[in-house]
């Protein structure tokens, strides 16, 4: 983030002398917020670079910008935006502008937002689907089961099964590098919440 820091403030000063890698940058970092946690900021910066996207006619990490989006609107509880940003994800994968690794990403938002308004058969259609993407993705096969795993996890504590949570959540735990570690912000408040001893501890 240090890094990225040092290159990207040029995008929100000289919006006319944006390019391609500056948007991909911005995406790239705000992304990386998402992931640590920093969701108000990560998802400002995602959408900035989306709509400098649009104005450039630039879709570089559009697919998966748009993914992280929807995920820190559902964890931010914007619910009502995250269909929209799943479907310009979506949209941008099936056209072939995208990267098909991305799905995975694009599942996994309408799979918690289903869940979380008891859309069950909605949100096994879409965990089905990421499932299905682990199983035939040749790449990054690791990032997609940890989401796999991570969405589990939330359907099940949606449905008030929280052994099966625990289940979900536990090689995730167990793991010390990796996909599991890099997406703790989106499980590990599910496995602190079941430790024994936890406050929250239901």
């Amino acid at each position: 983030l240090r890094e990225l820091s040092q290159v990207t403030p040029t995008v929100l000063r000289a919006m006319p002398e944006t390019g391609p890698h500056d948007v991909a940058l911005l995406s790239l970092r705000g992304i990386l917020r998402i992931a640590s946690g920093s969701l108000k900021r990560g998802a400002e910066e995602c959408r900035t670079a989306l709509e400098l996207g649009r104005a450039d006619r630039v879709s570089t990490l559009s697919d998966f910008t748009h993914a992280h989006l929807a995920i820190a609107q559902y964890l931010l509880g914007d619910r009502e935006d995250v269909p929209i940003s799943c479907e310009r994800g979506f949209a941008i994968t099936a056209n072939g502008e995208g990267n098909t690794a991305a799905y995975a990403w694009e599942h996994a938002a309408p799979c918690r937002l289903a869940a979380g308004r008891g859309g069950w058969a909605a949100a096994l259609e879409h965990l089905h689907a990421l499932e299905n993407r682990s199983v035939t993705d040749r790449v990054d096969t690791a990032h997609t089961s940890a989401l796999c795993a991570v969405s589990r996890a939330i359907y099940a504590q949606a449905r008030g099964d929280h052994q099966a949570m625990l289940t979900a959540v536990e090689p995730l735990a167990q793991s010390k590098t990796g996909w599991a570690r890099q997406l703790q912000v989106y499980w590990l408040p599910l496995h602190v919440r079941r430790r024994p001893g936890s406050r929250i501890c239901e």
